[in-house]
């Protein structure tokens, strides 16, 4: 299940690797060519040809007309509603709707001994994480008279730490990106829709995205490992598409994030819609929670349920970032992904693979050989 690569010497190399990546496609993915930038999914995350093979012009005109995401448009659904733009179909529940989650929590030196900082560390990924579309709230649907309390076991943070939220005042506060799903007795879900199997749903919270160097540091690269740790990405014989969901805390703001300043959220909309593309994310299917959109197809006149439910979901930022010696040295012993932990190669061969397909795809459309 985890990634064992070569680490990188120091975080400064990693970073400059990085940047050095991010720049090449600036240039090559979103410079002006052709018909313009496209958002077409990369085949390899489809389980399709290889990018490489995308570069004969035969391959391509074979390929380029199918769908490259499951249903960019609503008026091409076939389900029973769209979810963000992606097809659900509706079940009705009759009493065999029922949540799991299995979580690792990996970094600490001494679990037992610092447990307040348990949930920062822990990741999770879900069987049947559901969401109500009316009160933009996450539930995890349980037998009869199990108990509704989460626990401790399931309470993680949604995003990355910022070491400048320690303290007091109207935007600090580490536990205002601390999120659970709340348990309801599955009885209660009369019905729902559920997407598809091979969607991720992925609800995370963005700790700076109005900057671009956060949002590929300190959101990407985690989101990257954590869907790495729970085995959802790209290899032979497997097709996912993930559907991240940007969630913001209910608690009040955080320094630096998106909800901080109005400007920042657009900012951060914007940029998260530029390079998702980046992650393999259709940008169509983005928003956040507030605006995650329920819709009926043309065959029927009204929803029937307000839930929406994954059989794959995965969340848990928290300590998966480089932060962590500046936050509380006291109680890890090493970081948990950027140099030992092994996933900033996969990241940066994910990146060019996808860059490469982009770029092909481009060239091809621009009729450069």
């Amino acid at each position: 299940m985890f990634f064992v690569c070569k680490s990188l010497t120091s975080p400064v190399a990693a970073r400059i690797v990085l940047w050095l990546i991010f720049l090449l496609v600036q240039v090559m993915l979103f410079a002006p060519l052709g018909s313009g930038p496209t958002v077409d999914r990369p085949p390899f995350l489809n389980d399709t040809p290889s990018s490489q093979q995308f570069l004969e012009k035969g391959s391509w005109e074979k390929q380029r007309t199918a769908p490259k995401f499951q249903q960019q448009h609503s008026d091409r659904a076939t389900g029973d509603a769209t979810f963000n733009d992606i097809d659900v179909y509706y079940k009705k529940n009759n009493g065999m709707l029922q949540s799991s989650t299995n979580c690792i929590e990996r970094g600490m030196k001494d679990p037992a001994a610092h447990a307040n900082y348990s949930w920062m560390f822990r990741s999770c990924h879900f069987h049947q994480l559901c969401i109500n579309t009316e009160s933009n709230e996450f539930l995890m649907a349980s037998p009869k008279g199990v108990s509704e309390d989460p626990g401790e076991q399931e309470e993680l943070a949604l995003g990355s730490i910022n070491p400048r939220w320690s303290g007091r005042g109207f935007n600090k506060g580490f536990h205002k990106v601390k999120w659970h799903p709340r348990r309801v007795d599955s009885e209660t879900i009369l019905g729902y829709y559920e997407l598809p199997s091979n969607v991720v749903l992925v609800p995370f919270h963005s700790m700076a995205a109005h900057n671009v160097g956060h949002l590929l540091w300190d959101d990407f690269y985690p989101l990257f490992t954590l869907l790495s740790l729970f085995g959802f990405t790209p290899k032979k014989g497997n097709s996912f598409q993930y559907l991240p969901l940007r969630w913001a805390s209910p608690e009040g703001k955080l320094y630096a994030t998106c909800e901080m300043q109005k400007k920042k959220i657009k900012i951060c909309n914007d940029n998260l819609q530029r390079f998702l593309p980046l992650l393999g994310v259709n940008p169509d299917t983005f928003s956040t929670v507030k605006k995650a959109e329920l819709k009926v197809t043309s065959q029927q006149s009204q929803l029937k349920s307000p839930y929406v439910c994954s059989k794959q979901a995965v969340a848990g930022i928290g300590m998966l970032m480089d932060h962590y010696e500046i936050l509380i040295p006291a109680i890890t012993w090493h970081p948990t992904t950027l140099v030992e932990a092994g996933c900033f190669t996969n990241f940066v061969i994910f990146w060019c693979r996808i860059w490469a397909f982009h770029l092909a795809s481009r060239l091809l459309r621009s009729g450069t050989r």
